[in-house]
């Protein structure tokens, strides 16, 4: 589980170029939970 301060700190990560590059590998490393909640088929959405 994660928490941010802000709905408004949520939303800036998910636009940050450095962490949309790295969605690939945080597919391959869970397979529980995804970043909004979500795991499709193995992938995060």
């Amino acid at each position: 589980m994660v928490n941010y301060d802000s709905t408004d700190a949520y939303q800036r990560l998910k636009k940050d170029p450095e962490f949309v590059a790295l969605k690939k590998l945080r597919s391959e490393a869970i397979d529980v939970a995804g970043i909004d909640g979500e795991v499709i088929d193995g992938a995060l959405k």
